[in-house]
């Protein structure tokens, strides 16, 4: 699946695998609403970050079902900091499943160690996501590139 370009412009839009947090856990209205943005002239999605490859895959399918076939990017926020974590998850209505706060919780007051693991935990999820199809992934950098380069490395796309 290539990104169409219509005449050098492209328009993306938002999607959200765990649902929009103004949906209320509505994902059958949310899927109606990602259906409507790519007839409305849409040629991709972005998701908001993720934790669970099987809400991804939910949400790609629930499209296809629909009809849609244009690319869905996942979008995968590297763990570097674990109250921006905490505040983003908050925000956008993201839940964090209880493998990766186990993971992580441990390293809430060592930054260096909560880092390593949080690249361990997006390189394991991006490679899970390249396996199953999906045709991008974007990196919620948050300012700071280096986590995404060395997932990057480490996955094999650098």
């Amino acid at each position: 699946m290539e990104l169409a370009v219509v005449r050098g412009f492209s328009v993306g839009v938002a999607a959200f695998p765990d649902g929009h947090p103004a949906s209320g856990g509505e994902s059958a209205r949310d899927v109606d609403v990602l259906v409507k943005k790519f007839e409305l002239g849409a040629t991709f999605a972005t998701t908001q970050f993720f934790f669970d490859v099987s809400r991804y895959q939910r949400l790609r399918d629930q499209l296809s079902a629909r009809g849609v076939d244009r690319p869905l990017i996942a979008g995968i926020l590297p763990i570097t900091n674990f109250k921006q974590l905490m505040r983003m998850a908050e925000l956008g209505g993201t839940p964090l499943p209880k493998a990766v706060t186990d993971r992580i919780a441990r390293f809430e007051e060592d930054p260096l160690s909560l880092r390593k693991e949080g690249i361990e935990i997006a390189s394991e999820l991006a490679t899970d996501l390249i396996a199953i199809g999906a045709p991008g992934l974007h990196f919620y950098t948050m300012n700071s590139a280096q986590s995404t380069l060395e997932i990057t490395a480490r996955i094999g796309l650098r």
